[in-house]
């Protein structure tokens, strides 16, 4: 395409066998005689080419019968020149974060284009000398006679810092495994492997400090400083150390988390029975009993406990999680009270109340059982017969009461104490932020001043130390609350979907309690499961 200047018309712009001629007062255009062999010039073309040099697209049917006429005679298609004509103009704007550069162009009609001198004299009147993204502004000069918008300058982000984490050793990342129903209703715990110990000296997790941050920068060329990550509250509990950015086990023992802190707790073995010959087990740590708990005896551990045999009337209580590897019986004097999760074969006239979750392998008779989660009978059995048994958010068994009509009581979505504990929770969190917020305020105010004068008299270093010794401590509980709160919003959740779930069958004589609402069985049914609905307990068959 060739531009050619004519000194009595003006200004020719030359297309495949068409010209365009802009002069002073008019534009015209003429399309050459067709010489046979070529093709003939069509209405596309030219509106292609308009649209090529930014032109305004006006009065198509006068072009057309141009093209019709093909004479090479320059004809008028714009009269009046200088009424219409017009530059094309550039507007940029920046964000209100002052990160990008919004450009405009209003599109020339028959005047000058926007050129790369124009955007690079107003970039630098109005202060932009960051960002400008040159290959955007060379399609924009390009596409000018398309009034869209732009971004022509893009900020680069602060990259805030990221918080110290702990990397935790593989020891510390091994669960304890759930015991396997047998046929035969047993529970089989000799591959269950829940108890981790790790030696004194062995590293448990390793600090991975914060990271400082990249500084950001907006389209004025100013630096944006970024946040510096914070560093984290080590979650050292009972027998644990912190040794040059590691936390370390200070003696050898089990590995327990409790309460969002790491624990290790010595092992206590007693290779026979707790009888007389041992009298009661009291112990900090967790215990291991290799043989069974005699009538009237305790044990008493701040961890786990595991006893291979059985529990007949004793008293177990327990800080972590209860493996027996027999039975629960009490006799009407049992009474089991654990923190954690409970693993039996099975549990009978026995009073039994866990923190956690309740797994069974044969039968619950005639007990008074609670879990703070879920209760799970299975095996040959599965039963559940006589007595109350509680659980918070389900309750799954084969055979739910007897034949004859055993009075069996099941409650499940029934601890509406969280409720007020979680408001609570959230009503402490708020006000413990905002306590940080100002201790933070206050420790940015110190530190300014000790940069601006170099140094802070006594009483006011004194008191930046009294701020930051206050902001530590306050970040330590509220990491603690913001544990305890999301464990509450998930024993919430339990409550709401509570159900109680029967794979064979259900007798009469069960009453089934969720929440507020009781559903009384008065003859026999198949499986099927319970649930809230409108406010009512309903049955749904399998």
């Amino acid at each position: 395409m060739a531009r050619i200047h004519l000194e009595s018309a003006g200004e020719a712009f030359e297309g495949r066998g068409f010209r365009v001629i802009v002069g002073e007062e008019q534009v015209l255009l003429a399309v050459d005689s067709s010489i046979a062999g070529n093709k003939p010039v069509t209405l596309d073309e030219v509106r292609m080419f308009f649209a090529q040099q930014g032109w305004p697209w006006e009065n198509p049917h006068r072009i057309e019968s141009i093209i019709a006429q093909n004479d090479g005679q320059p004809q008028v298609i714009v009269e009046d020149l200088p009424g219409v004509k017009s530059d094309a103009a550039l507007h940029l704007r920046i964000a209100s974060d002052q990160m990008r550069v919004y450009a405009r162009i209003t599109p020339a009609v028959w005047g000058k284009q926007v050129t790369r001198a124009d955007v690079k004299q107003q970039l630098v009147t109005m202060g932009i000398n960051y960002g400008v993204q040159v290959d955007i502004v060379e399609q924009m000069l390009a596409g000018q006679m398309f009034d869209r918008e732009w971004t022509i300058a893009q900020g680069r982000a602060v990259q805030n810092g990221g918080n110290a984490r702990l990397e935790y050793q593989p020891v510390m990342q091994k669960t304890g495994g759930k015991p396997t129903f047998l046929p035969d209703g047993r529970v089989d715990f000799r591959e269950l492997d829940n108890i981790t110990v790790v030696k004194s000296g062995q590293v448990l997790a390793t600090r991975i400090p914060p990271t400082a941050g990249v500084a950001g920068r907006n389209v004025l060329g100013e630096e944006l400083p970024p946040v510096p990550g914070r560093d984290l509250v080590w979650p050292a509990g009972k027998g644990v150390g912190v040794v040059d950015d590691q936390l370390v086990a200070s003696i050898d023992g089990q590995v327990v988390l409790k309460s969002g802190r790491v624990n290790v707790l010595p092992v206590y073995d007693v290779s026979g029975n707790v009888d007389y010959s041992t009298g009661n087990v009291r112990f900090n740590g967790n215990v291991q009993i290799r043989g069974s708990v005699k009538p009237g005896f305790m044990i008493e551990a701040e961890g786990d406990i595991k006893i291979l045999g059985g529990v007949d009337s004793a008293n177990i209580i327990c800080g972590g999680t209860l493996t027996v590897g027999g039975g629960i019986q009490g006799q009407g004097r049992g009474v089991v009270q654990v923190e954690g999760d409970v693993y039996s074969r099975f549990i009978e006239n026995c009073q039994v109340t866990a923190g956690g979750a309740i797994v069974i392998g044969e039968d619950i008779m005639h007990s008074q059982v609670a879990a703070g989660r879920s209760i799970q009978v299975g095996g040959r059995k599965g039963l559940i017969v006589g007595g109350v048994v509680r659980a918070t958010d389900s309750i799954e068994c084969k055979v739910l009461g007897a034949s004859f009509g055993t009075p069996t009581a099941i409650e499940v979505g029934v601890n509406p104490a969280i409720f007020e504990q979680f408001g609570q929770l959230q009503g402490t969190i708020a006000k413990s932020e905002d306590e940080l917020r100002k201790l933070r305020q206050g420790i940015n105010r110190f530190e300014q001043l000790k940069s601006a004068t170099g140094a802070l008299s006594p009483s006011r270093q004194e008191m930046l130390t009294q701020f930051t010794r206050a902001y530590e401590q306050r970040s330590q509980e509220l990491s603690s609350l913001a544990w305890q709160l999301s464990q509450q919003e998930k024993a919430i959740a339990a409550i709401k979907n509570a159900i109680v779930k029967v794979t064979d069958c259900v007798h009469p004589g069960v009453r089934v309690g969720i929440g507020k609402s009781i559903y009384q069985t008065t003859d026999s049914k198949r499986g099927g499961t319970f649930s809230l609905k409108d406010g009512d307990v309903t049955f749904s068959p399998q």
